[in-house]
């Protein structure tokens, strides 16, 4: 009898143990399966942010993308050229703003996975969309000014024009190294999680 008893302690000891390790291996699948998910969206949101502030940067400024009756740059006011020039800018902002708010979310989201290693990199990136608004803003108020402001400062000119208008492929172009470096910093800071 006392036999028997053993047999079935030993069984049930041996039950419990299975099913604990059969909860710890699947409890370690399901943060693996998760933490692949975050990554793969912090991916997905960190190119959609990269791509919008590229399309906010395009070279050409066609005349569609100006308010409707303005007479043009060389027949209007400086404030009215000012506002022309925002209303453009304003319009290819509005995607960044989107895809700002989804990187924030998604980076946040990282840092519970990575334990706050994403976030050095993820301000990178949040940085190089605040640097582009910033320059608009230099570019509106030059343009307000009629110009003075940057004929006074022509490096600060040349530095606000390179940072906004510039193509992906423009070399050299400070943001264009700072967003590929930022891009390059979250894809090593993901890496373990992204394959």
């Amino acid at each position: 009898m006392e036999s028997n008893l053993q047999i079935v302690f030993t069984g049930a000891i041996v039950a419990l143990a299975a099913v604990v390790v059969g909860i710890v291996l699947r409890k370690r699948r399901l943060y693996r399966e998760a933490a692949m998910k975050v990554a793969a969206e912090l991916m997905v949101a960190t190119t959609e942010l990269r791509d919008a502030i590229q399309g906010a940067r395009a070279p050409v400024v066609d005349s569609s993308e100006y308010p409707a009756g303005w007479p043009g740059p060389d027949t209007a006011p400086a404030q009215e050229n000012a506002d022309a020039l925002e209303y453009v800018y304003g319009n290819r902002l509005e995607p960044v703003s989107s895809a700002l708010d989804n990187f924030e979310a998604a980076a946040k989201r990282g840092e519970i996975i990575k334990g706050g290693g994403v976030r050095p990199a993820a301000d990178k990136m949040v940085l190089c969309a605040k640097t582009l608004r910033a320059a608009i803003d230099w570019l509106v108020t030059n343009e307000a000014s009629g110009g003075e402001h940057f004929k006074r400062d022509r490096a600060l000119g040349k530095k606000a024009r390179d940072i906004v208008s510039a193509a992906p492929e423009d070399e050299p172009n400070k943001l264009n190294e700072e967003i590929r470096e930022a891009e390059t910093a979250i894809r090593t800071a993901l890496k373990k999680f992204l394959s």
